[in-house]
């Protein structure tokens, strides 16, 4: 039996005029929507309502932060790209990072325009929709 229809979900991105229209059919349903998105776009699809989004992933590190290392290994090991800012050699973005944050410790990290300070697994998860 051939199943006719389905749900279009629209894929937007932070980065300028990227935006894909992704159609599942029913007998797609069955299976997790968001897990195939992941698996198709990246684990740093966010979801509201019908819409996804992908977050720009930002760390402030310095090269002895222990909590860094932890948060750098959490991204990798969930496939998650992030850009990171090594604020003990880069006055500029440590003066941007403590802005920001109004502090000086590390990491700081922003996903979208939610910040973290310091290394929180379930926030990290919760935000990333892991």
């Amino acid at each position: 039996m051939k199943i006719k229809g389905g749900i279009s979900l629209v894929v937007k991105c932070d980065l300028p005029k990227v935006e894909t229209r992704v159609r599942f059919s029913h007998s797609a349903l069955k299976y997790d929507s968001i897990k195939i998105l992941q698996i198709i776009f990246s684990p740093r699809l966010i979801r509201f309502g019908r819409e996804f989004f992908m977050k720009n992933v930002t760390i402030y590190t310095t090269p002895s932060c222990h909590f860094c290392h932890m948060a750098k290994e959490f991204f990798k090991e969930n496939n998650v790209a992030y850009t990171e800012y090594d604020v003990a050699g880069d006055a500029e973005k440590r003066k941007e990072m403590i802005e920001k944050s109004g502090q000086m410790g590390v990491p700081v990290i922003f996903i979208g325009e939610e910040m973290i300070i310091g290394y929180d697994k379930p926030k990290l998860t919760k935000l990333l929709g892991l």
